[in-house]
């Protein structure tokens, strides 16, 4: 992949607790498994092979329970857990991470009641984190759920964490309302861009070009405060109707994710994830630039409308001549990735990207990669549309590797 070097400014404002100085990597409960229902043996199983895969050696310690699905309130108006799917309690489970080395994470909302219709933390804020602390918890998520989305409401929850005198990472999840970056970082560690990922390619790219539409949302992020597009998706096969992410795309969410300084949050059964999902997130070269102790966020400086793109056929102009790879569709030699017409669009200026060649279910019947080359003008035809292949990269040589997105980042000094 190409890399183009800049610094960034470090994030203004930030809450100084001293924790999360470089993005969070653990576990969440919540896509893959059902999710209210989520249960302490099931928990357990993951936490296991966390450890037995070795991922918890590479980083990966925190383990966010999402949700706990409390049942109601005591007398003294505690939360009080379910027996029936917690019968020895996040305080004993909490115990079990510590002592592997782990952190435990625990869910609740803003709002009455969680997104699950659990109950929740408002008008509780300093008593439910005062009992959190006391179960041993080293991650607080708040969620957005059955109340508007205000500032404040997160700051009770920072001043209610304060003064437990525990430390704990605290993560809002704003959903990207009110525009959580410019005062989640004077409010918590890490605050949600986004809107909840899908199980998808798609999924994770709207994500990305939700928080990335944002400009110079880089400048928010640094040690001990990061946006947050949501969790990986890598090895969740499906999900709540999700499609699942093949191997190159899971490469790509991963890497992308890595970049961006976002929290990589595992969201998938550990137990019975497939090798090739396991080594993309063992990837110890992509985790160093996450975990870079700068802490720099890349900043996206070209997007796919902008890399290549169809335009009415010119003579004499340069940037429209091509070879073609005589397998029928057109190859990039270094990626080994085909050339494709974005969402099989027929329109003059549509994007042209590289692609994984013939990818099954391809919605265009693959009409979207085939391309004639006319030998005696050197000019290459989409099939799809007639229209020529254009060269539009500004200088910006990408020619050996994909050239969806391009990014800016720098790595930490020696």
């Amino acid at each position: 992949r190409a890399f183009l070097w800049l610094a960034f400014i470090r994030a203004v404002g930030a809450w100084g607790n001293g924790l999360a100085r470089t993005p969070p990597l653990g576990y969440s409960t919540w896509n893959f498994f059902p999710r209210v229902a989520i249960d302490e043996m099931t928990c357990y199983k993951q936490v296991d092979a966390i450890v037995e895969t070795g991922l918890r050696d590479l980083g990966y310690k925190v383990f966010v329970v999402d949700e706990p699905c409390f049942v109601g309130r005591d007398d003294n108006g505690n939360l009080m857990e379910n027996k029936t799917t917690w019968p020895r309690g996040l305080k004993s489970f909490g115990d079990y991470l510590h002592a592997r080395g782990m952190k435990l994470g625990i869910y609740t909302d803003q709002g009455p009641l969680t997104c699950g219709r659990c109950p929740a933390s408002q008008g509780h804020e300093m008593q439910d984190m005062a009992l959190f602390a006391s179960m041993g918890a080293d991650y607080i998520k708040v969620d957005s759920c059955n109340r508007d989305v205000e500032p404040e409401h997160w700051a009770a929850f920072r001043d209610a964490i304060n003064a437990t005198g525990r430390p704990m990472v605290f993560s809002i999840i704003a959903q990207g309302q009110k525009d959580s970056w410019t005062w989640g970082n004077a409010t918590g560690n890490l605050w949600r861009t986004t809107h909840d990922i899908m199980n998808s390619f798609g999924g994770f790219t709207s994500n990305l070009d939700a928080q990335e539409s944002v400009s110079d949302i880089e400048k928010y992020a640094g040690p001990g405060a990061w946006n947050d597009p949501d969790m990986l998706i890598v090895g969740t096969q499906t999900f709540h109707g999700g499609s699942g992410i093949n191997v190159s795309e899971a490469r790509a969410h991963f890497s992308l994710w890595s970049v961006l300084k976002s929290p990589l949050l595992i969201s998938a059964d550990v137990t019975k994830m497939e090798p090739q999902f396991l080594e993309i997130l063992k990837n110890e070269e992509v985790l160093a630039v996450n975990q870079d102790n700068l802490g720099m966020q890349a900043k996206k400086i070209r997007g796919p409308n902008a890399d290549l793109s169809l335009l009415p056929c010119q003579s004499g102009n340069e940037f429209q001549l091509w070879t073609i790879n005589s397998s029928g569709a057109i190859l990039n030699r270094k990626a080994n990735e085909c050339l494709s017409i974005s969402d099989c669009s027929t329109r003059a200026g549509a994007t042209a990207i590289m692609f994984d060649c013939f990818p099954s279910g391809n919605a265009c019947n693959y009409k979207n990669q085939l391309w004639d080359y006319d030998s005696s003008t050197r000019q290459l035809i989409a099939d799809i549309s007639s229209m020529c292949l254009n060269w539009d990269f500004e200088q910006v040589n990408c020619s050996s590797s994909r050239t969806m997105w391009i990014y800016k980042v720098r790595p930490e000094k020696k």
